[in-house]
Parts: C-alpha cells; structure tokens; sequence
C-alpha cells in the first residue's frame, strides 16, 4: 500500500529550487491548486538571478526528498517566459485564460479537460497515515517565509 507523501501548507512557502547540481537557484512563493480535484496545478516563483515571478507548472518540478526543495530547469522555465507581477496572483487564481496559456507553453495535457472521474468534494476526504491515523492537511500560509519540510 502506498503511504501519500505530506507536508504542512506552511511548510511549504518559500521553499527552495534547486538546479541539477543541487544549488539554490530561487524559491517558490505561492501554490496554486485546484481544490475540487485536490492537486497543485502550478506554482509561483523567483529565481535567484531575476527580479521577476515565473509560473511553473507542478509537472516540471521534481522533489528532492532528501535534502529538501525541488528541482526544476532554470532555463526551461525562462524560455517560456511565463512572468508573473506577483501583486496580481490573487488575480490569476480566476484567470483561466492565464492556466490555459501555461499548460499550451509547455504542451502539458489538461486533466480538466480529460474525463476523469474523482469524487465529488475530495478536499472533504481524510487522509490517513500508513498506522491509519488521521493526518492534517489543512495548514496554510500565504507569507513569503523561510520554509521548513520538504522545502528546507
């Protein structure tokens, strides 16, 4: 049986990016996820290098268990030059223009396009750990932090 991998919301903010050497090339500094299907659709980040946000979608970044952080490919990311003006991320969680252009960028399939059946309200589910405890998933945090966790 396969035991999900979690992290605390607040955990998660600010974590590292990190290159394929294994060097911090930035941080991401919001999550966007689709709450009805419970999956991160992409996220929001800043390169070390760069004064500017980037959208990079979940399907690129990789995480790095050990260490902490995820790995994702600097260059792939600008070439798409997917920049974000980060006062306006609260703006982008509606735009669906705005997620449609990402997924096209990178041709990633759209699973919200594709019949898939999920329950009906999965953010009401309780996950459970492999000694069947109930496990929080319900932390959050929106400020730009020093990120602990899988982010570290």
């Amino acid at each position: 049986m396969h035991t999900p991998t979690l992290s605390q919301g607040a955990r998660l903010t600010a974590v590292k990016l990190k290159d394929r050497s294994g060097e911090e090339i930035g941080k991401v500094i919001e999550w966007l996820m689709d709450v009805e299907q419970g999956k991160v659709i992409y996220v929001v980040a800043k390169f070390n290098d760069a004064d500017t946000y980037y959208a990079i979608p979940w399907a690129l970044m990789k995480a790095d268990l050990q260490k902490g952080g995820y790995f994702v490919d600097q260059d792939q990311v600008k070439e798409h030059n997917l920049q974000i003006d980060h006062d306006s991320v609260s703006d982008l969680v509606l735009d669906k223009e705005f997620l449609n252009r990402i997924y096209d960028s990178y041709q990633l399939a759209k699973y919200w396009e594709q019949n898939q059946t999920m329950p009906a309200n999965p953010s009401s589910a309780i996950n459970l750990d492999s000694a069947g405890s109930q496990a929080d998933t319900n932390s959050t945090n929106t400020q730009e932090s020093e990120g602990k966790g899988y982010g570290g």
